[in-house]
């Protein structure tokens, strides 16, 4: 029975690290995406290079 707990929560643990990092990518991609929009292309690659 504890076995089966452990199982549950590492697998818990485990989709929460990914949920976290999935939305962190996505927030930057999404930020990325809007500062093409507002920063003239310059400001853009001095801010995240080439």
């Amino acid at each position: 029975m504890k076995n089966l707990i452990t199982k549950k929560s590492l697998l818990l643990f485990v989709s929460g690290i990914l949920l976290v990092l999935t939305t962190l990518f996505a927030s930057n991609k999404v930020n990325k995406i809007s500062d093409t929009k507002y920063l003239t292309p310059a400001q853009y690659e001095q801010k995240y290079g080439k």
